[in-house]
């Protein structure tokens, strides 16, 4: 008896397992031609082709995008910051030291002076340099600031080779040199001329540039500001010197 309930149970067991079996022939797995088409996705594979392909698209240009237009802000920022550096030049006046007083006799006449030119040197080297600029401003009031500063002197198209200007000299007699129109509607220096007692401060700035100027420059009135402003791409090179009067 114990036989037979025994054969019974294991039978059973044998109909149940073969229930949740897929019937192909014995000892081969299982035919399924839609598995055998397809790979098994893991859950991710499943996120990413489950999204419209015209998404992924969208999502590979924008990021494009994004990449080329960094690098297009870069590009510019690098530019920008390479145009708006500049090389020094070492200035200093002949007659006057660095940041002193201007001596009377290269003030006005109506105050009393000589209305003398000063003298100025430096040191600066740059093959690509084909002309300098020397301008001297007032930016205390009265005078304006920027471009409605007072001109004092302004001397253009300066030989690259010139490494001084002197003290009494007629500056046109020197080859290609212009001299632009100074605060009192005339070419050539216009001293220090303050209408009252309070002390103004004199900015002399030299330029180095890669063109030679067109004669025209001379009938001006060059402010530093308008200057920079016109020649922003031909400046290589810029120094200051200041004095009070």
């Amino acid at each position: 008896m114990k036989n037979i309930y025994s054969g019974i149970l294991a039978l059973s067991v044998f109909l149940s397992c073969g229930e949740n079996t897929v019937k192909g022939p014995i000892g081969n797995p299982p035919s399924n031609s839609a598995n055998t088409s397809s790979p098994i996705l893991g859950p991710s594979s499943a996120t990413k082709l489950s999204q419209p392909l015209s998404s992924s698209s969208s999502e590979i240009a924008v990021s494009s995008s994004i990449d080329s237009s960094s690098s297009d802000n870069n590009l510019s920022s690098s530019n920008s910051s390479s145009s708006s550096s500049l090389a020094s030049i070492a200035i200093s006046p002949g007659n006057w030291s660095e940041g002193g007083k201007i001596p009377h006799e290269f003030a006005c006449a109506s105050l009393g002076g000589q209305n003398q030119t000063p003298a100025y040197s430096w040191s600066y080297d740059n093959p690509n340099t084909l002309s300098l600029t020397l301008l001297v401003v007032d930016e205390t009031t009265p005078c304006g600031k920027g471009q409605d500063a007072c001109v004092h002197w302004s001397i253009l198209n300066l030989l690259q080779t010139t490494r001084a200007v002197d003290s009494f000299k007629d500056y046109l007699t020197l080859d290609g040199a212009l001299e632009g129109i100074n605060y009192d509607d005339e070419s050539g220096w216009a001293g220090p001329c303050p209408s009252s007692n309070i002390e103004h401060t004199y900015t002399t700035i030299i330029y180095a540039l890669d063109i030679i100027l067109e004669s025209n420059v001379q009938n001006k009135k060059w402010t530093a500001a308008e200057f920079e402003s016109t020649y922003s791409q031909n400046i290589l090179a810029k120094g200051v010197s200041t004095a009070v009067h």
